[in-house]
């Protein structure tokens, strides 16, 4: 909630961090890292699955193509974060976030997509698949 508020300019970061002083020494350090970046809970989690894997990785990158994309992972792999809160449940976001991968893919970037289920219930299974991504890409390069 402290990202998504940071995010929003509803809290500052000195604000959040006031909040969190409060909060005893074992309990922020589950909290973790605070990026102001996640757009929303599930990017939260994602951040904290990524920083746990220690992993290269920006949040909110802005791609040649023009847009935006959750996280870059390493140089190539592209990691979006869906949620029917946000992305609602139509035909024309389906349509979106396809024509956005296909852009990307014509860049060079694989994308790999998770639900908010799949992030809550399953963060082994997604940080599993994108070691598989990461070690993936860096077989197949040409040399």
């Amino acid at each position: 909630m402290l990202e998504s508020a940071i995010n929003k300019r509803l809290l500052s970061f000195e604000e959040a961090e006031s909040l969190l002083a409060a909060v005893p020494r074992d309990r922020r350090r589950q909290i973790g890292r605070i990026s102001g970046l996640s757009e929303s809970g599930t990017e939260t989690l994602m951040h904290r699955i990524l920083d746990a894997m220690r992993v290269p990785y920006r949040q909110q990158v802005r791609l040649a193509h023009g847009h935006r994309v959750d996280f870059r992972v390493g140089k190539r792999l592209i990691i979006e974060c869906d949620s029917l809160a946000f992305h609602g449940n139509t035909i024309d976001a389906y349509r979106i976030d396809r024509a956005r991968d296909l852009a990307s893919m014509e860049l060079g970037f694989h994308t790999l997509r998770f639900t908010w289920q799949q992030i809550v219930y399953e963060p082994d299974r997604v940080e599993a698949a994108i070691r598989s991504a990461l070690s993936h890409d860096r077989r197949s390069r040409v040399r």
